[in-house]
Order: structure tokens, then C-alpha cells, then sequence
């Protein structure tokens, strides 16, 4: 630091450094020997740096032309992409519709009951496929054995065949449990513990 003698007026030279840890030092001025107190200097506070000049804003790009002036549109014109699905994706349950044949006109087929709820009963067959089961049949069958749908019977002109639709107990004909077995006239089967007859009356004789 710089400083001026109070004495002489001459100027003085002081290290700044040589004041450590005090505010104030005194020293002799060689000229004049008149001693002077000097004081820690104040530090100045830095001004803050100068922020670097912002770049210029991009020139604004020019717009796209009308529709029909046969210039592409711009990619921010353009509207949502289009979700492509692959057609492995989508699962089509697709129905086989099986034709079922007409009853014959020359006869009516019916199933009697024999033993179990119902006894007695006789049921006539009004399509030419009728389900037997518990619930959602053609047949209904009030048997704790039988399943929901248990049995079909299906009436191909002049031949019956009877079938089992996976039941629990089975579908039995001689008591033997059948898949699909061809019946007759007058032939008997059992579902659960219900006793069926397939009867077959010519229509002119009803």
C-alpha cells in the first residue's frame, strides 16, 4: 500500500502482508524519522463479472406454403403418427356354423322316461340335435347326476346317435358307458340315474 508521511509529506511504501492479523502498524518515516500509524485498508468489493453478451435469436424460419402449392408440410404439421397393428396381434374367434338337417316329416321322435324324476314323462324331440342336461338344454333333466349339458341326440333322417358332451357320471347304453354309439327305436339309455326310451312314432299313426 501507498501512504504519505505526516511529518515530511514523502510518500511511503508498506507490504500490506506485514499487517498479519492488525488493523493498525506504526512506522518511522526514514526521512524525517516522525512516526505514523497506519491503518488496514479496506478492501473494495469486486463488481460482479459482466454476463457474456447473449447470442442473437435464430432467424425465424420461414413459413410453409399453402396447402395444394405442392411443397412438403413441415414435420410439425403433420399429425399423430398412425399405430400400426400386426395382424398376429388381434385374435378372431371365428364360429363354425354346422347346418343342422331337418327333422323328417314322416315321423316324430320322442324320450320317454322311465325311471327317475319325472317318470312317466314323455318328451318330444322339436329339433333334429337336442341337448340333455340340468340347465341351458333342450331336455331338461332334474338329476343331481347329470351335468349341465350331459348328452345330445342327434336325429339324421332315419338314425339316431347319441352322444356324451364330457359329463362327470357318464352316459351309459346296456349299462355301458358310451362316447357316441347309433340307438333305435324303443332302445333305452341312462343319464345319471334317469332312464330314457327313444321312441319313434310314424306321423300318420300319431
Amino acid at each position: 500500500m501507498k501512504a504519505a508521511c505526516t511529518g515530511c509529506g514523502k510518500p511511503l511504501a508498506f507490504d500490506e502482508n506485514r499487517f498479519g492479523d492488525r488493523e493498525a502498524v506504526k512506522v518511522r518515516c526514514p526521512s524525517c524519522q516522525t512516526v505514523v500509524t497506519l491503518s488496514r485498508p479496506a478492501h473494495e468489493e469486486k463488481p460482479p463479472p459482466t454476463p457474456a453478451p447473449r447470442p442473437p435469436d435464430p432467424a425465424p424460419k420461414a413459413a410453409a406454403p399453402a396447402s395444394g402449392a405442392g411443397a412438403p408440410m413441415a414435420d410439425s404439421a403433420k399429425g399423430p403418427p398412425t399405430m400400426k397393428v400386426k395382424r398376429d396381434a388381434i385374435a378372431i374367434d371365428e364360429e363354425i356354423v354346422e347346418e343342422i338337417p331337418p327333422l323328417p316329416r314322416d315321423r316324430r321322435v320322442s324320450l320317454a322316461i322311465l325311471t327317475g324324476n319325472g317318470a312317466g314323462k314323455v318328451l318330444s324331440c322339436a329339433r333334429s340335435r337336442v341337448v340333455l342336461g340340468r340347465a341351458g338344454s333342450d331336455i331338461p333333466v332334474e338329476d343331481d347326476e347329470v351335468s349341465r349339458r350331459h348328452a345330445m341326440l342327434e336325429i339324421h333322417d332315419d338314425r339316431y346317435i347319441l352322444k356324451d358332451l364330457g359329463s362327470t357320471n357318464g352316459t351309459f347304453v346296456d349299462e355301458r358307458r358310451i362316447t357316441e354309439m347309433e340307438i333305435h327305436d324303443r332302445g333305452e339309455f341312462r343319464v345319471g340315474s334317469t332312464q330314457f326310451m327313444l321312441i319313434v312314432t310314424p306321423i300318420e299313426d300319431a
